[in-house]
């Protein structure tokens, strides 16, 4: 969905663009619509750059260009990439195309830590 979307790819679970009561962003897994089997995958999408960061071990140079890409459309903070980008229109103030995911799961950034170091051993 993403390369016919015009968007970075990397769906995962990951935080998105919807927070509750004590500012939290709120969490849930996505999926790629297709070859999920949870219903309405369509309907969200929300991306990941930890998962783009998993991807330098099978397919490092599109991985790579991807990161790039990401890190051009403002999604890298003071700890690395921020959790991910809201895409979903249904989530999206007025006449914003998307809207970043400003926190940081530690899991998350480690899990990207160590592809870096594997994919360059």
């Amino acid at each position: 969905m993403e390369k016919t979307a015009g968007v970075p790819w990397g769906i995962s679970e990951s935080g998105y663009s919807t927070i509750d009561v004590h500012l939290n962003y709120q969490y849930r897994g996505f999926g790629v619509p297709g070859l999920g089997l949870k219903r309405g995958l369509s309907d969200d999408l929300v991306i990941a750059p930890y998962a783009s960061a998993l991807a330098l071990m099978v397919a490092p140079e599109e991985a790579c260009l991807n990161l790039q890409q990401l890190a051009r459309d403002g999604m890298e903070g003071p700890y690395g990439f921020y959790e991910a980008i809201d895409y979903t229109s249904s989530r999206l103030p007025r006449g914003q195309a998307s809207v970043v995911v400003r926190s940081f799961m530690a899991h998350h950034e480690g899990m990207s830590l160590l592809a870096l170091a594997l994919s360059i051993a």
